[in-house]
């Protein structure tokens, strides 16, 4: 082992260590519903935000090295994202449901930067989504992020998590990591009872249709292509 990367296996091993810090509240006594209640909601949002953004860029300079310590951290974050997704913030708070939607967005973008730029797909499949119930916090965490796309009229953001299930639904076949191939299988069993409603009806509401026309056709090419892989993965042998 050289001695580059020595200091990077060092480096991710100390920032496996901040992880308390990295999130205080998460570790705080106290009700954690008053720590993510809706009068310490835009303090959360801000966190969350920051937090992404440096897990985004761990993973852009690290690559796989960075694996271990965001799997650490995956659990932790998830937790945070629902609780503070769970809160319906007041709609004259405008600023709040501007940071919810940029929160919403930075999510996605990191969960890509996982998932594409953190080394080969095996890696990164199998280690992430080893822990099941890492796994299907992540799905619910993504579906929350489409049902609050589809609530509060977010037709980009709603666009590119479908973008991302489609993506991974694709890739089911060519995995051959056991971890990835149970994490892909239970994305589909869901994706199928709650995605594929959403799909259905996402197109016939008026917020969408009044949207940008480029942007509207965008997403009924992405329901359209989406519906159609979650059918050919249902019958298709490779899905196990």
């Amino acid at each position: 082992m050289d001695e580059e990367t020595q200091a990077i296996l060092m480096l991710v091993e100390n920032l496996k260590l901040s992880v308390p810090q990295i999130f205080p509240w998460f570790y705080m006594s106290g009700d954690i519903e008053h720590i993510c209640s809706s009068t310490n909601l835009d303090i959360r949002v801000k966190e969350l935000i920051d937090i992404i953004s440096l897990f985004k860029e761990v993973i852009l300079r690290l690559k796989e090295h960075s694996l271990s310590f965001v799997s650490a951290c995956l659990p932790q974050l998830l937790f945070g994202l629902a609780r503070v997704m769970a809160v319906t913030p007041d709609p004259s708070q405008l600023n709040l449901l501007q940071g919810l939607k940029f929160l919403r967005h930075t999510f996605v973008k990191f969960i890509q930067t996982l998932t594409d730029r953190s080394g080969s797909m095996e890696v990164s499949h199998g280690l992430i989504f080893s822990q099941p119930q890492t796994s299907q916090d992540l799905i619910f965490s993504l579906i929350s992020c489409i049902e609050a796309c589809l609530s509060s009229n977010d037709a980009a953001g709603f666009r590119a998590v479908l973008a991302w299930f489609v993506k991974q639904i694709l890739v089911a076949p060519q995995t051959t990591s056991e971890s990835a191939s149970l994490f892909l299988a239970e994305l589909h069993s869901l994706l199928m009872s709650r995605l594929g409603p959403i799909c259905v009806l996402a197109p016939a509401r008026l917020s969408f249709t009044r949207s940008d026309e480029v942007l509207y056709e965008g997403i009924l090419k992405e329901v359209a292509t989406c519906l159609h892989h979650l059918v050919e993965a249902k019958v298709n042998p490779s899905f196990k």
